[in-house]
């Protein structure tokens, strides 16, 4: 075999290779996308495991064994839609500190009772309009 051809067999290999390497404990049936986790952990030798084929509680058959590729990838998916909700807070934040400021502002400059009334005021413009 020539370079190439060796270095493209290893590397089919590897991707084989990899696509066998699955999560101890963790099935997903692709009928359904339902991911469950079933471990036996032994204390003796602390090994965890589970070798035990699963069935589909939504009666869709065997389940298979996920890769650690497809958690990896699932985490990522999960880490960006976090950080897109972190940003949409975020702005949704920036938006209402003006309202914020001015009750703040508003609540540390009059007496008791004008206080509280004036909350009370701000907190019923803060809320959305309801219309019957």
């Amino acid at each position: 075999m020539t370079g190439a051809a060796d270095a493209t067999a290893l590397l089919a290999r590897l991707d084989e290779l990899e696509g066998l390497a699955h999560s101890p404990g963790r099935w997903s049936c692709d009928t359904c996308k339902l991911t469950i986790l079933c471990l036996a952990f032994s204390h003796v030798s602390g090994v965890v495991h589970n070798d035990q084929v699963q069935r589909c509680p939504n009666g869709h058959g065997l389940m298979r064994r996920e890769t650690e590729r497809e958690r990896r990838m699932l985490a990522e998916a999960g880490c960006e839609r976090m950080q897109a909700e972190l940003a949409c807070l975020r702005e949704i934040i920036a938006s209402a500190r003006p309202a914020v400021d001015w009750a703040a502002e508003v609540v540390g400059s009059e007496p008791e009772t004008g206080r509280l009334k004036r909350l009370a005021i701000a907190m019923r413009l803060a809320e959305p309009v309801r219309r019957t």
